[in-house]
């Protein structure tokens, strides 16, 4: 495969540093973009957040392994078990390479939101959910309105419809659960510190 090469880099010490640094700077964001309620609010709903996005992708991941291979067993290009066997492969594969743009979207939009909005105390489900609504469809907009061939330059219809679908799972999967553990994690946090003071 094409991407082979940064699969490999991903997986070699310089790729870990870099998924870790990945991790670790959106933290001084949130805690710098918190002010005065990181000291209430804590590290807590940020680690939730990132957990609920990893088994988010983990999920979308073997989903699509799954639905990739599924033919192919019935049409003879794999016997059975050799399909199970590439099936988990592929989705860890899949797993780690859609880290690369995940990562940098969940520090560049998930937090920075998460935080402004926990900070002016907006953030509840229904916020969630316009978020999650309206960063969804900027995505759509911008994969759509940047055609990469003839085919979806003349097929707009088909196109959008390629790109929602193929969008849809990761934001169903990866960020709505991302902000609504955040969400939760905060209520919970609050919750404890009522209770406690």
């Amino acid at each position: 495969m094409a991407t082979d090469w940064l699969f490999y880099w991903t997986t070699l010490p310089f790729g870990l540093i870099f998924f870790g640094i990945a991790v670790a700077l959106p933290w001084w964001l949130w805690r710098w973009l918190l002010g005065p309620e990181y000291d209430r609010i804590g590290v807590m709903p940020y680690a939730a957040g990132y957990l609920a996005a990893l088994a988010g992708l983990l999920v979308v991941s073997f989903g699509y392994a799954y639905h990739d291979f599924t033919g192919l067993p019935a049409d003879g290009v794999f016997a059975q078990t050799r399909w199970w066997t590439f099936v988990p492969g592929r989705g860890i594969y899949m797993m780690v390479l859609s880290l690369l743009f995940v990562l940098p979207l969940l520090a560049l939009v998930g937090v920075p939101v998460a935080a402004v909005l926990i900070r002016r105390h907006w953030f509840n489900f229904r916020t969630v959910l316009a978020v999650v609504a309206i960063v969804s469809s900027a995505m759509t907009y911008l994969v759509w309105s940047t055609p990469p061939n003839n085919w979806s330059k003349t097929h707009p219809l088909e196109w959008f419809t390629s790109v929602l679908t193929g969008l849809l799972p990761g934001v169903l999967m990866v960020a709505l659960p991302f902000l609504l553990a955040i969400q939760y994690a905060v209520r919970l946090r609050c919750a404890g510190n009522s209770g406690a003071g």
